[in-house]
């Protein structure tokens, strides 16, 4: 005896579902958005950590630049970051993301004086510094007509300034990277990910 069977199929779900995941995987820039930040609050922990986003420690700062910051009082110490007034080095200050439907961005500020020394801290290298004029000051005493030995500010009662050459030379700059993927990023990228699609853990 022939039977008969009849299936019925209802897809509306699965169908709804993979038409929300193909609209999510067509409109990527909350994804972007989301990583950008990630990447850029890294950086700026990066700064805190004094340390590169592999784990390794930055560079240390060398004993005259440490004697000359503690001498203006730029305290604390901390590498990238003369904590002065005017003189200060705010990368961190300059981290900034962006992100559109195919990427996310992450990097410092394009202005000055920040970008004049960004990328230097990033990648190291050798910084030509050119022949030029300056002026010291030193004491002089008009009774005797002799000028000291010994600097002095030009602030100092009896500074008297003298032009100088000095010539060119050359800093060398190493390198202390604060962009980058750590592999602590690359996992939660990976955890966004799955959320932002809508995947099960371990999926």
């Amino acid at each position: 005896m022939d039977r008969t069977f009849s299936i019925e199929v209802n897809d509306r779900e699965a169908s709804e579902a993979l038409a929300a995941l193909l609209h999510r995987m067509e409109e990527r820039r909350g994804f972007y958005k989301t990583v950008a930040q990630l990447l850029a609050d890294s950086a700026r922990e990066n700064f805190r950590k004094q340390s590169a986003p592999s784990g390794i420690p930055w560079e240390k700062l060398k004993a005259a630049t440490i004697r000359e910051r503690t001498r203006k009082g730029q305290l604390p110490l901390t590498i990238l970051n003369t904590n002065g007034v005017k003189e200060g080095i705010h990368l961190a200050a300059a981290i900034s993301q962006d992100a559109d439907n195919d990427a996310a961005r992450v990097g410092v500020l394009d202005q000055d004086p920040i970008r004049h020394y960004a990328a230097i801290h990033q990648f190291g290298g050798t910084i030509q510094i050119p022949a030029r004029k300056g002026r010291i000051y030193r004491h002089y005493d008009p009774t005797s007509g002799v000028t000291g030995r010994k600097f002095v500010s030009p602030e100092s009662e009896g500074a008297k300034a003298t032009e100088v050459d000095i010539p060119a030379y050359t800093v060398t700059m190493p390198a202390r990277p604060y962009l980058g993927v750590s592999a602590d990023d690359e996992t939660e990228i990976l955890l966004l990910a799955g959320d932002w699609l809508g995947l099960e853990p371990g999926a």
